[in-house]
C-alpha cells in the first residue's frame, strides 16, 4: 500500500468526514474540500480547503497533485432544493470534479446514490436494476451518472459506488429524529404494518468499499447495501425499550400530504 494524495469533495459532511477519516487512517495525504469547516474530530493529518465544487478554479487548486479524487460533494434531499439547484451541484459539480481529476490523471471514486433507481419493483437492488428516479435529487444523481459514463469513455478511470440508505455515527435527517425519540422514551411513528422491507448500508462498510476500490483501481460500478433485507417493524422492536411502542400511522399514497402526527408526543 503506497500512500497517495487524495481529494475528498464534500469532505466535512456526514459521509465525507468518514471518508477523510478512513483514508487518513490508511496513511494517505487527504485534502477535504467543502463549503463548511470541519467539526471536532477532524483528523490531525488531513488538510481542509474551503470551496465550492461549482468553482472550477478553487477545485483545481484543491486537486493539484492528487492521485485520487473522491467525488462526494452533493446537494442532498434534506435541503428540499428544486431540480435546477440539484443539477447545479450534483451534475455540474460532478462534471467540474471529473475535469480536474482528468487534468491530474487521477483515479476517481464517484459517490452516487441508489435514489437513481427510484422505487424498484424488486429487492435487493443490483447494478442491473433499471434507473427510474422519480424525484429531483434522484434525477440529478442519475444525470451525474451519465456524465460519469461519458467521461469514462474518454479515458478517465472512474468507478461509481451507489449506496443504499447510509447509517452511522453523525447521521442526521429522519434517523436523528427517530433515535432522539428512542433516547427520550417517546413513541416512534411507523407507517402501515411495518412489514415493508428496507435495505441499508453502514457508513463504515461504504468507506471500506471506497478504500478497496482505490487499492484495486476497480472500474465496475457497485451498489452497496446489507446483503439481507429487514422489516421496519422488526428493526424498531430491536431498538425500542420494552415499555415504548411504535405508533402505527395510516398509510397514504406517495405524493400526498402525510397524515397529522400530532399524537406522537
Amino acid at each position: 500500500m503506497t500512500p497517495q494524495k487524495i481529494l475528498v469533495t464534500g469532505g466535512t459532511g456526514f459521509l465525507g468526514s468518514h471518508l477523510v477519516q478512513a483514508f487518513t487512517a490508511r496513511g494517505d495525504q487527504v485534502v477535504a474540500f467543502d463549503l463548511n469547516p470541519p467539526e471536532r474530530g477532524f483528523p490531525a493529518g488531513a488538510e481542509f480547503i474551503a470551496g465550492d465544487v461549482r468553482d472550477s478554479v478553487a477545485l483545481a487548486r484543491a486537486a493539484d497533485g492528487c492521485a485520487v479524487v473522491i467525488d462526494n460533494a452533493a446537494l442532498v434531499p434534506v435541503t428540499r432544493a428544486d431540480l435546477e439547484q440539484y443539477r447545479a451541484v450534483n451534475v455540474e459539480g460532478c462534471r467540474a470534479t471529473l475535469a480536474v481529476a482528468a487534468a491530474n490523471k487521477a483515479y476517481v471514486v464517484h459517490v452516487s446514490s441508489s435514489a437513481i433507481y427510484g422505487l424498484p419493483s424488486t429487492l435487493p437492488v443490483t447494478p442491473s436494476t433499471p434507473l427510474a428516479p422519480f424525484e429531483p435529487y434522484g434525477q440529478s444523481k442519475a444525470e451525474a451518472e451519465q456524465v460519469v459514463e461519458l467521461t469514462a469513455r474518454g479515458g478517465l478511470e472512474v468507478i461509481s459506488l451507489r449506496p443504499r440508505t447510509l447509517v452511522g455515527a453523525g447521521r442526521l435527517g429522519i434517523f436523528d429524529v427517530i433515535f432522539s425519540r428512542i433516547q427520550q422514551g417517546k413513541r416512534v411513528p411507523l407507517f402501515g404494518s411495518g412489514n415493508n422491507e428496507v435495505q441499508m448500508c453502514d457508513v463504515g462498510d461504504f468507506c471500506r468499499a471506497a478504500v478497496a476500490a482505490v487499492e484495486s483501481a476497480r472500474l465496475e460500478a457497485s451498489t452497496l447495501a446489507l446483503p439481507a433485507l429487514a422489516r421496519c417493524a422488526k428493526i424498531l422492536r430491536r431498538l425500542l425499550p420494552t415499555p415504548v411502542a411504535a405508533l402505527a400511522l395510516p398509510q397514504f399514497p406517495f405524493g400526498q400530504s402525510a397524515p397529522s402526527c400530532s399524537r406522537l408526543t
